[in-house]
């Protein structure tokens, strides 16, 4: 199974619903948080150079789907050490 919101899904999460099968089932949510550590590579640099963009589009996605404000969501998000700009 594989799920992804849209505008008209959002905010409802998945729900699971008891049956009389009683087969293993197992389930995964991955969260992807920008690497904060210290690096040294070459790639460091490009890597937190292209961070504010996907701030942006994570920020733009969330606007969209729930309709809230976008210096709302970049004010948030600024405080968490994800700044848009």
């Amino acid at each position: 199974m594989h799920v992804r919101y849209d505008a008209e899904t959002f905010p409802e999460d998945l729900v699971f619903l008891e049956t009389s099968d009683r087969a293993n089932f197992q389930g995964r949510y991955i969260l992807r948080h920008p690497w904060t550590g210290e690096a040294t590579c070459p790639a460091a640099d490009g890597y937190r150079a292209s961070l504010p963009g996907r701030y942006r589009t994570e920020a733009d996605t969330l606007a969209s789907m729930t309709g809230w404000a976008h210096p709302d969501i970049e004010d948030r998000m600024a405080k968490t050490g994800q700044p848009v700009k």
